[in-house]
C-alpha cells in the first residue's frame, strides 16, 4: 500500500512548488505594475480635465478682463488664479502637488470662440517629478497679444538620402494655434510635376496633415509647396512658398 499521500509534500516537491509560484509571480508582476501605472496616469488626466473645466468657468466670468476688446489673443490662467476663485482643489493623490508655475491653462480667443490647452506638472512628497504634460509659458499670452500670423507649413522628414520608395512616408502639416478655417488647400511640386491637396479639415481645427507621394525614380528632388488657401480662423493667410531640403533617391 502506498502511504505517500499521508506524508504531505516532500522537501523537493515543496521547493519546486515555491519556484513555480515565484516564476508565476515574476511573470505577472509587470502586468500588475502596468495596470497600476495606467490607473495613476488616469488620475492625473482626470485632474487635468478638472483644470480645463475650471478654466472654462473662469473665462465665462472674466473674459472681458482677460482679453478686453481684442477679437483674438491668448491668455494663460495660472493655477493660483483658478485656486483663488475656488474653481479647483489640490490633486487627491497623497503627497503630490501640482501647484507650480508649470501648471496653467492657456486660452485662445478667436472671435466668440475659445479653445483651451492644459499644462500640468506634478511632483510627489520627495520633490520627484511624477507627471509632466507641459507647454511653454508665453509672455504674449496675457490677453493683449493679437493674432496676426498665418498658419505654418511643415514637412516630415525635411530631406532624405536613400533608396526611392522604401519605407519613406512624407507628411505635410498645416498648423495654427488659433485654429484653421475649413478646407485648407495647397499645391506642391516635385521638380516640375504639380499636384494639389484639398484638406477636409473642420473650422477651428488646430492642425491637419496628409501623406504625399514621393518620386519613384532616382535623382535629386526639392519639394516646393505653394499655398492655395492656407488661412487661420482669424483671417490671417500664409502666402509664402515653402521649399524643402534635398531629397536624394539612389
Amino acid at each position: 500500500m502506498n502511504n505517500r499521500n499521508n506524508q504531505g509534500f516532500t522537501l523537493v516537491e515543496l521547493i519546486v512548488t515555491i519556484a513555480i509560484m515565484g516564476i508565476i509571480t515574476m511573470l505577472a508582476l509587470p502586468s500588475v505594475q502596468n495596470i497600476q501605472n495606467k490607473n495613476i496616469k488616469k488620475k492625473y488626466e482626470t485632474y487635468r480635465d478638472t483644470l480645463l473645466t475650471g478654466a472654462k468657468l473662469y473665462t465665462d466670468s472674466y473674459s472681458d478682463d482677460m482679453f478686453g476688446y481684442n477679437v483674438s489673443g491668448c491668455y494663460d490662467i495660472s493655477y493660483t488664479e483658478l485656486k483663488d476663485k475656488n474653481l479647483i482643489k489640490d490633486i487627491k493623490i497623497k503627497g503630490d502637488t501640482c501647484d507650480n508655475g508649470k501648471t496653467f491653462i492657456r486660452v485662445y480667443k478667436r472671435g466668440d470662440d475659445y479653445q483651451y490647452a492644459a499644462s500640468l506638472y506634478c511632483k510627489n512628497k520627495n520633490n520627484t517629478e511624477v507627471y509632466n504634460e507641459t507647454i511653454s509659458a508665453s509672455a504674449e499670452c496675457n490677453g493683449t497679444g493679437v493674432d496676426q500670423t498665418g498658419p505654418t507649413i511643415s514637412i516630415n522628414p525635411n530631406g532624405y538620402n536613400g533608396a526611392s520608395g522604401g519605407n519613406l512616408n512624407l507628411t505635410v502639416t498645416i498648423k495654427d494655434d488659433y485654429g484653421l478655417l475649413e478646407n485648407q488647400a495647397l499645391t506642391y511640386t516635385w521638380s516640375g510635376s504639380n499636384k494639389s491637396i484639398q484638406f477636409k479639415n473642420k473650422r477651428y481645427q488646430t492642425s491637419v496633415s496628409q501623406v504625399i507621394t514621393i518620386p519613384k525614380t532616382k535623382g535629386t528632388y526639392y519639394l516646393t509647396i505653394q499655398p492655395t488657401r492656407i488661412v487661420d480662423a482669424n483671417g490671417n493667410y500664409q502666402r509664402s512658398n515653402f521649399t524643402s531640403a534635398a531629397f536624394r533617391f539612389n
